[in-house]
């Protein structure tokens, strides 16, 4: 071993040490036929070990290994090798490891990172880790490069769960693959233009010990949750309908799975950027579909409606992801009492407006912009509590949902189990849906 910040050999676990490694060049041995931990964060030698919450840190380095044939040498946050067990009930868990503008590994030498792992195929787990490539930067990191020749694991098997990659653009940011991650998170620069790449795939071949035969590393992504984010202000290199190749591969076969997200919605101060992701000639692409501030999401408009006085046939016209909902009302005939409600639910308690609106006043204009996801405006007989027996009036009434975002939206409840959507479509409802997530 050569780096470890904590070793336990009997039991007591190898907890919450930090390796740091700044400005270094290292060259890490092995031995014939067996794999050798070059960096750990921490390292369990005992049965049902622990290696958890661990850290990692490498900056402005180089770390190569010997020639020593038939060897394999690795770094990880965490590392669970068990003294004469299978491995079940050890974990590696929330180990981080973190690097930047380093080169790790050789072609003909590859090094191998992992989150945390149980050094046994089948038993053990190492959840909740997580790799970071790179730095936040609002312009890139232009004068950084990352060169990984190896592969870069989550967990080893099928029972880890939770584990992220993290790349935040470089110059250049090289790997050969990586496997074993549930979250793949890409962070865009500001001034990220078209065609401009966060993440290279080599896919340069390595032996695998577990097979005995070389292999060709990729990027497995199948079931992993794709998120965005931007650092620094918004988007000016980027316009609507272009790309930026999240992953790329120097092959064109590096991508290996199916998507298991399509689409991602990105909400940046006062703007909201959607971006859809594919897969094509070996690139993982990030499109940019809308890039939207405040506007109109959803509107609509509904001539001669009869309210009811009857409090559980209320009429209720409601706004889901609203940032501004406004509602415009002609009474035609009768009269209307309004209720304003302003929260994470519509079934919160309401405030009753002060006035009554009778016909032949002007048409009346309110606006709800309290940071809430359900803004609703009930239309009835609220102020006086007198137990009516049927329609009060009718009116004609208009909902404008601005937001800026994608899903927001607005219906009209007419108290009599319709739901009016924008667009004129109709659904049968018992009532105006009670959240966001209609």
């Amino acid at each position: 071993y050569h780096v470890v910040g904590g070793l336990s050999l009997y039991g007591a676990g190898a907890l919450n040490n930090t390796v740091y490694i700044n400005g270094s060049a290292m060259l890490l041995h092995g031995v014939h036929g067996a794999p050798v931990i070059g960096i750990a964060g921490g390292f369990d030698a005992s049965d049902q070990g622990r290696a958890n919450g661990n850290l990692i840190t490498i900056n402005n380095s180089t770390i190569t290994r010997d020639g020593v044939d038939d060897n394999e040498v690795v770094i990880g946050g965490g590392f669970v090798v068990p003294n004469g067990d299978d491995g079940t009930g050890s974990v590696a868990n929330g180990n981080a490891v973190f690097i930047r503008n380093s080169t790790i590994g050789e072609t003909e030498r590859p090094i191998d990172i992992y989150g945390g792992v149980v050094m046994d195929g089948d038993h053990g787990s190492g959840n909740n880790n997580s790799i970071t490539l790179g730095t936040s930067s609002a312009n890139g990191n232009p004068q950084e490069t990352i060169q990984i020749h190896g592969n870069l694991y989550g967990g080893r098997n099928d029972l880890s769960s939770g584990n992220a990659l993290n790349v935040y653009k470089s110059q250049s940011t090289v790997i050969s693959g990586f496997s074993g991650f549930q979250t793949l998170n890409f962070h865009l620069p500001a001034n990220i233009g078209a065609g401009d790449v966060v993440l290279t795939i080599s896919g340069e071949q390595q032996w695998d010990f577990d097979d005995g035969e070389f292999v060709e590393n990729s990027a497995h992504i199948a079931g992993s949750t794709i998120n965005i984010a931007i650092d620094g202000g918004d988007l000016t290199r980027l316009a609507q309908g272009q790309s930026v190749k999240l992953i790329t591969s120097t092959t064109g076969r590096g991508i290996h799975g199916n998507l298991a997200t399509t689409t991602v919605s990105v909400p940046h101060g006062d703007l909201t950027y959607d971006f859809s992701i594919s897969v094509a000639n070996g690139d993982l692409l990030a499109t940019l579909v809308t890039n939207t501030g405040m506007d109109l999401r959803s509107s609509i408009y509904l001539y001669h409606q009869p309210v009811s006085g009857i409090a559980a046939k209320a009429d209720t016209l409601a706004g889901y992801n609203c940032d501004v909902f406004q509602m415009l009302l002609d009474v035609e005939s009768g009269y209307t009492d309004i209720a304003l409600l302003e929260s994470a639910v519509a079934s919160n308690t309401a405030q009753i407006y002060s006035d009554r609106i009778h016909a032949g006043a002007p048409m009346f204009s309110y606006t709800l912009y309290a940071a809430e996801p359900v803004k609703t405006f009930a239309l009835g007989q609220f102020l006086d509590g007198a137990a009516a027996t049927g329609d009060i009036g009718t009116v004609t009434v208009f909902g404008y949902c601005f937001s800026t975002r994608a899903d927001a939206k607005v219906l009209y409840y007419d108290g009599a189990g319709t739901c009016h959507l924008s667009g004129g479509t109709t659904v049968s409802c018992a009532g105006a849906p009670n959240t966001p997530a209609w």
